[in-house]
């Protein structure tokens, strides 16, 4: 492909775009030179996203055999956050085509007025903002990529927010013995990523998480944090057997059988671990008492009684009186993302046996103890339901 070829590329797509309404250009950030030097300047912005622009890029790469970026998404991910527009009615007149959703990706409903984050990849449900209204792009800086604005047309009143609980995954995830075990490093999962303190996550627990931050944030002033997040089945035998072997509030337990039963007022038997499947993780604080005996926690505690679904998210941990009085003890720190927990559970109790929970400290006691009778199962009833 010839230079006065890519030359009348460049010059026909910035004619198209000199047609479109006008909107504020989004800035380039710096990318590889192969992925961008065939776009032409400007005609990415906040409203079109120009995906002609993007395919005439990606033919022109491809024919010189280099990379270039291939879905609109992917170039948003290499703009930087637009300068808000003051005058709404310019962002409503910029429209923008809505992508469809990917089957696998669960969708909120947008709020009217309102930059609203979608999940992992940041999809806006088409047709979310009904008949009366029109979307337009933007960034919205540490929650995700793209997220979508439901512009209320000129002289009628704004819909009242509307969160949709997120429901079954499609398809619906299927989990290996293994994985449902702990016998795999998250690290190197292609289903996890990190959440920026060390630990790591499914990606679909951790887009919902940020939706839940962002709101906790503007609702409390508070700065959520996970502490713990996924542990496979040797860091949980490393835990179990330091408690097992060398904690002296154990150690000195003679009954092996109340040895094992005393450590799980707190701690799962490895191989029997909510934290083996990438759903759950502790929040803001692993200490009862920063729940119970501070302002903060105490807020926090009564915000995500009333908030946390909205999400996807349970507390599975609740008093051991709501659960038959059997179980773990109440964890207000640890929490659940019910879409992926759900099938995880009932697959757990389809595939896993006591015959595979072993290989550590006492584990010749887990079907005495009905570790998952009366430990795995025993959770909050609102987490076994959407």
């Amino acid at each position: 492909m010839n230079r006065l070829f890519v030359i009348a590329l460049v010059v026909a797509a910035v004619a198209v775009s000199a047609q479109k309404p006008t909107v504020k250009p989004r800035i380039m950030k710096s990318l590889p030179k192969a992925a961008i030097k065939y776009i032409p300047r400007g005609t990415l912005n906040p409203a079109s996203l120009d995906a002609q622009a993007l395919r005439d890029s990606v033919a022109v790469a491809k024919a010189k055999g280099e990379a270039a970026i291939t879905t609109t998404a992917e170039a948003v991910d290499h703009l930087a956050p637009a300068v808000p527009d003051p005058k709404p009615e310019a962002i409503a007149a910029a429209a923008a085509v809505v992508p469809p959703v990917a089957p696998n990706e669960a969708t909120l409903t947008l709020r009217a007025g309102t930059p609203v984050p979608n999940t992992a990849k940041c999809i806006a449900a088409k047709g979310a903002c009904g008949d009366r209204t029109k979307c337009a792009g933007t960034l919205v800086t540490g929650l995700c990529t793209l997220s979508w604005v439901c512009c209320v047309p000129t002289g009628t009143t704004p819909a009242a927010p509307v969160v949709t609980t997120p429901g079954p995954l499609s398809p619906a995830p299927v989990f290996t013995k293994e994985y449902l075990t702990g016998k795999f490093d998250p690290a190197r999962h292609p289903d996890f990523v990190p959440t920026g303190t060390g630990v790591y996550i499914r990606k679909e627990a951790m887009a919902a998480y940020r939706l839940m931050a962002a709101a906790a944030k503007k609702d409390l002033g508070l700065t959520l944090s996970i502490v713990s997040a996924t542990r496979n089945f040797a860091a949980q035998k490393d835990i179990w057997d330091r408690k097992w072997n060398t904690d002296p509030l154990y150690k000195n337990i003679a009954d092996k059988k109340a040895r094992a039963i005393a450590i799980m007022t707190y701690s799962s038997m490895p191989a029997t671990s909510q934290h083996h499947l990438g759903a759950s993780f502790d929040l803001w604080s692993v200490k009862p008492s920063d729940f119970t005996g501070t302002a903060n926690g105490r807020k926090l505690d009564a915000w995500f009684a009333a908030n946390a679904k909205k999400f996807g998210f349970c507390r599975p941990y609740s008093p051991k009186s709501t659960r038959g009085n059997r179980g773990y003890n109440e964890e207000q720190w640890h929490v659940t993302y019910k879409p992926l927990y759900i099938p995880a559970l009932a697959q757990y109790k389809q595939k896993v046996t006591y015959a595979d929970i072993s290989g550590f400290s006492g584990s010749e006691f887990a079907s005495q103890i009905r570790a998952i009778e009366d430990y795995v199962s025993s959770v909050a009833a609102e987490c076994l339901t959407y």
